[in-house]
């Protein structure tokens, strides 16, 4: 939230209190749970800390049961909602999800055809985080599977120090490009406007259109589309754009 104040392009802060269980709640998980649905949530909705809730629906860490009970505690305080879907295996966080209305559900390492079909006929995002499975050695997303369903797909780091260690977006779209068999438009179009709109901000940013903020990259030494997620980004160095404005600092 704090970030919000530093930064001038738009923050969407989630909630991740149920992304494991405390140890001091390991016994008494049920506890834990309810205090975020009674005291947690309410307070963070009170003081506007956060736009999004999301859940970690795993084996080992939440199940559908407890991830939907969550996330409608969430949703009726006024929250969008998010899961961290299918990354160790078939969770069933797919179908708390979709049932919830949820706005995206992340990661999908592991998905067949009936999850598939179900998201297919959703308005929910599927979004793929290729960093994480490419450091963690998991399988990647059946993005093209996803695509053929006619699944919007986007694409993002999950940037953090556990299991994806990099923050760069065009590492993620060389991954998607390179082990996940998208094309460049598809991969770009993943990252850019289906990102945005994965985070509510699909009118606003991702595309440049009347209206839309002047935030963009600008590739001097490649080509043509094709030619940035095969170079890789330690070698290509774009210019940055926000709000119309050049900045100082790389990607």
């Amino acid at each position: 939230k704090r970030i919000q104040g530093h930064v001038n392009i738009p923050i969407k802060p989630t909630c991740l209190a149920a992304h494991a269980i405390p140890s001091e709640y390991k016994n008494s998980r049920k506890v834990y749970i309810e205090k975020i649905c009674q005291e947690l949530l309410p307070q963070v909705a009170q003081e506007n800390l956060a736009d999004f809730v999301d859940v970690f629906c795993e084996k080992g860490f939440f199940t559908p049961e407890e991830t939907f009970k969550i996330l409608k505690s969430a949703k009726d305080l006024g929250f969008q909602t998010k899961i961290h879907a299918n990354q160790l295996g078939h969770s069933g966080g797919i179908y708390a999800g979709v049932k919830l209305g949820a706005i995206s559900v992340d990661h999908l390492e592991f998905l067949n055809e009936e999850e598939i079909n179900f998201l297919s006929q959703s308005e929910t995002i599927a979004t793929t985080l290729p960093i994480a499975a490419w450091f963690l050695k998991l399988p990647f997303t059946p993005a093209r599977k996803i695509i053929k369903a006619g699944i919007p797909l986007a694409i993002a780091t999950d940037f953090n120090p556990g299991s994806a260690p990099s923050g760069s977006m065009l590492f993620a779209i060389a991954l998607a490009c390179t082990s996940m068999r998208l094309e460049p438009v598809e991969a770009f179009c993943a990252a850019t406007w289906n990102g945005a709109y994965a985070m509510g901000l699909g009118g606003e940013v991702g595309h440049l259109s009347p209206g839309a903020l002047a935030n963009f990259l600008v590739f001097k030494d490649c080509k043509d589309l094709h030619e940035i997620p095969y170079r890789f980004p330690a070698f290509i160095k774009p210019d940055i754009y926000i709000q119309g404005e050049k900045m100082n600092f790389q990607v």
